[in-house]
């Protein structure tokens, strides 16, 4: 990938500071923090390493990306299923921009809705009460204490919650702490301001190196917490769930390494060097584990954006990895995301963890009380596919949607996971008529209110898509709020 730095002169010491930005072909997110002079020096070369959040290529297959992309699209449609879709034709141009030539203005009819049964942990709850319980690998679990879904909605012990979450990162990287607290701000500082904004819900990305002890915090982030002192990622991770009482929390497995933050990710969970399937599912039944005294933490997102893999070997992964989870720990959610372009997707080029267009025919076998489909989902801002340019976007936009993932609504539990961009048309053109779509289709897809959602994100460094915070990590970006407001009301 390349690593792009950008001059940034209006910070609010008024010093004149460097920030990396990346930039892997279609997509990317997350970037170095902006500092004070007298710290970028301090931090630069572990931040640099760190890059803060994930790269997304969104490019059709047998497109080869050069060594300045993401990743080897052709080996990884070579382990594809033998039935992935072929009638995305692709020409010379178009696939150098990355994107797919199809039938941009065509509507497509979503899936069926036809969910096989379920054989581990069938749900045995008939009424919804406070004896009612689930059945999760053979032991009984009481609703009144735990995460649940029943019809589509996520509970908490005797309540529907509606997530309005966003995603802060830091943690997954060689920092192993929340981004944005090197201008002195505390955690809390900006946990209070969320909760008078509206969110109640957070997106915290990990790797290994939060998930388990021994592993440095950056220095600049030991002493984010009015709570006190957190001197490794371990500690920072338990600092933030024992502060963020009012906040739902989502654990989500970013990376199995945080120095391929910002190059090429690997796109499965085990896809790290001398990290293999048994440390995975070890460091979930760690974070399982982790949840049992804080019940503010609804679930954990088994692994972000499995691009690489097609949707029948995600799915027995992510059997696996529920298991962990569940057996360790039945009260919380799992949350399952989708694959990318090496499985079926219809017509229309998914972006990564978006495509969960077999999730209702081929469901993975977790209970369902327990299990929420997790898409992420990005507009031009990010890869400019060529239905972006349809004569009818962004009417063309929620009959795609549906079939990658609208279709399992209300049939699952779902929440998504990502969304975002800097939504700005002279970032990109299109960026805010997509944004806007998507609100809308996430505010009105079920009738019985918005769809619970994480934002892409809180942090102002992140360089495809920017941030809820500006450049001083003090200032909303308010076109952002008045954005996100119906999803916010209550």
């Amino acid at each position: 990938m390349e690593v792009h730095l950008e001059r940034v002169t209006a910070t609010p010491l008024g010093s004149d500071e460097l920030r990396v930005r990346h930039r892997a072909g279609p997509r990317r997110r997350g970037g170095l923090p902006v500092l004070p002079r007298a710290l970028t020096i301090a931090v630069f070369v572990s931040v640099l390493a760190a890059c803060g959040g994930t790269t997304k290529p969104s490019v059709e297959p047998e497109v080869t990306q050069d060594d300045a992309g993401e990743m080897d699209i052709e080996m990884m449609v070579a382990d594809a299923d033998p039935e992935v879709d072929s009638e995305a034709e692709t020409s010379e141009s178009d696939a150098h921009d990355g994107e797919v030539v199809a039938a941009a203005d065509a509507v497509i009819e979503p899936p069926a809705d036809t969910a096989v049964p379920v054989d581990a942990g069938e749900d045995v709850a008939d009424v919804v009460g406070p004896e009612s319980r689930d059945d999760i690998y053979g032991v009984s679990v009481l609703r009144a204490e735990s995460w649940w879904v029943d019809a589509g909605l996520i509970y908490h012990k005797d309540a529907v919650r509606r997530l309005r979450g966003i995603n802060w990162f830091g943690l997954e990287t060689s920092d192993r702490a929340l981004h944005g607290t090197w201008f002195g701000r505390k955690v809390e500082s900006f946990l209070a301001e969320l909760h008078t904004l509206g969110f109640d819900a957070l997106r915290i990305p990990v790797s290994p190196e939060s998930i388990n002890p021994g592993f440095g915090a950056a220095s600049w982030a030991q002493n984010a917490y009015e709570a006190g002192e957190a001197a490794t990622g371990r500690e920072q991770l338990e600092r933030l769930i024992g502060v963020a009482t009012d906040f739902a929390i989502l654990l989500d497995f970013h990376t199995c390494d945080p120095t391929q933050l910002g190059t090429a990710l690997p796109g499965r969970p085990d896809g790290c060097q001398g990290y293999d399937a048994d440390r995975w599912l070890a460091d979930l039944t760690t974070l399982a584990t982790l949840a049992r005294d804080h019940d503010n933490v609804l679930g954990i997102d088994l692994t972000n954006e499995p691009h690489a893999l097609t949707w029948s070997q995600w799915k027995a992964l992510a059997e696996r990895g529920a298991e962990a989870v569940l057996r360790a720990n039945p009260r919380l959610l799992v949350f399952v995301e989708g694959v990318a372009g090496a499985s079926r997707y219809g017509i229309h080029y998914p972006f990564w963890g978006e495509n969960l267009t077999e999730a209702a025919s081929q469901t993975p076998n977790i209970p369902r009380s327990r299990l929420v489909f997790s898409p992420h989902a990005y507009g031009p801002g990010i890869a400019n596919q060529s239905y972006f340019a349809a004569a009818n976007f962004p009417v063309n936009m929620p009959a795609i949607w549906d079939a990658h993932f609208g279709h399992l609504v209300p049939s699952f539990g779902f929440a998504v996971g990502e969304f975002g961009g800097h939504y700005d048309d002279d970032a990109q053109a299109g960026e805010v008529a997509w944004n806007e779509a998507f609100v809308s289709y996430l505010a009105t897809r079920d009738r019985r209110g918005p769809a619970s959602f994480f934002y892409w994100c809180l942090n102002a460094n992140s360089g495809d898509t920017g941030g809820l915070y500006l450049d001083d990590w003090t200032t909303i970006d308010q076109k952002r709020l008045t954005l996100l407001a119906p999803l916010l009301a209550r």
